[in-house]
């Protein structure tokens, strides 16, 4: 009896495997322009309407899929990588009505976004944008929310990076464009008397980011870290070793080994 609800379970298994296999959008390339196309049961269906994916100077890639708009039919979020800062990657959402695909506005850049559903099941992405309103030169983002009504892409919610204040901090901006020296930050962060050593260096090809690693006194070296507009020390401990953070408020904390991003 025990075998044949094992191969019942199996089945049902196969089968809803199969279900979200047959139908999915997949991308296609002509003449060096990338197309949404959707697939049923492994064909095309109605590449006539197909559309073309903008260029945003970066590769295109299928993000996610679902029926964002709860239609019946799947929906992508499609991203864009070009790779370094001169091309972050870029989201925007294309619905497919059964005929022909809707494009969104361009949801947002700099760190693809977190795809989530609310109680009631209705999708949300939180994507991340440049912050033209922030007067400090390390919150330069800002979170936005989007839902989704109809075939569009509707904003819920817009968050502000906020600065969090240090003890002592080291930003990329106290380097000279053509300095190749090292910056250090001395500090006992996990009180045994030691100093440690928090060392800094500019990145030249990521436009005034910076890379920086910790040594302790007692000889330990932490992880290091890369592209960052500063990194600070917090007045908080975790574990008995002081808390730190880097750019606006993204903050490191020490899991008894190491540090990391909490």
């Amino acid at each position: 009896m025990q075998r044949y609800l094992i191969l019942f379970v199996l089945l049902l298994l196969s089968y809803k495997d199969y279900g979200q296999k047959a139908k999915y959008i997949t991308e296609y390339i002509d003449m060096d322009t990338t197309y949404l196309v959707y697939m049923e049961n492994g064909k095309k269906r109605r590449i006539e309407n197909a559309v073309a994916i903008d260029d945003f100077n970066g590769t295109p890639w299928i993000y996610h899929q679902g029926d964002y708009n709860f239609d019946g039919y799947l929906d992508v979020l499609v991203s864009w990588w070009g790779g370094g800062t001169c091309c972050p990657p870029r989201g925007q959402l294309f619905f497919y009505d059964g005929k022909q695909f809707h494009k969104s506005e361009v949801l947002g850049y700099s760190d693809m976004g977190t795809i989530t559903r609310n109680p009631e099941g209705k999708y949300r992405f939180k994507m991340r944008e440049d912050d033209d309103e922030s007067e400090n030169e390390v919150c330069y983002y800002k979170t936005i929310v989007w839902g989704v009504k109809g075939f569009r892409a509707v904003k819920l919610l817009e968050l502000h990076d906020k600065y969090v204040k240090v003890q002592r901090e080291i930003r990329a901006s106290m380097f000279s464009p053509e300095d190749d020296s090292e910056k250090i930050l001395l500090y006992d962060l996990d009180g045994d008397g030691k100093k440690d050593k928090i060392v800094c260096s500019l990145m030249f090809s990521y436009n005034f980011h910076m890379c920086f690693d910790i040594y302790f006194g007692n000889g330990k070296k932490s992880n290091g870290y890369l592209h960052v507009s500063r990194v600070g020390i917090l007045y908080t401990k975790t574990n008995g070793v002081y808390d730190l953070v880097v750019d606006c408020g993204s903050v490191l904390k020490w899991n008894g080994k190491e540090y990391e991003y909490r």
